[in-house]
């Protein structure tokens, strides 16, 4: 996770929902804060299926990204956090 200029998002708040094809909220699974100097995340997930992920971060835009994971070596695409000031 990078900011607007690229670099790296070292602290940030990521809430895992299970989710729906309408991209719905169905059950909070994990709330988890990330201490990251490189901006990298793992989420736990159990099982494939569709998920949504809510990303907070102090002085920018709250984020969520709507995926669908089939196996466990999936990785996220690059997010781009834009500040609120």
């Amino acid at each position: 996770m990078v900011d607007h200029q690229y670099n790296p998002v070292g602290y940030f708040i990521i809430e895992t929902y299970a989710s729906n094809k309408e991209r719905e909220p169905l059950a909070l699974l994990g709330r988890d804060t990330v201490r990251n100097s490189n901006g990298e995340f793992k989420i736990q997930v159990v099982k494939k299926g569709s998920y949504l992920l809510r990303i907070a971060v102090p002085d920018y835009t709250d984020y969520s990204l709507f995926t669908t994971i089939q196996d466990s070596s999936y990785s996220f695409p690059e997010i781009h956090l834009q500040p609120t000031k």
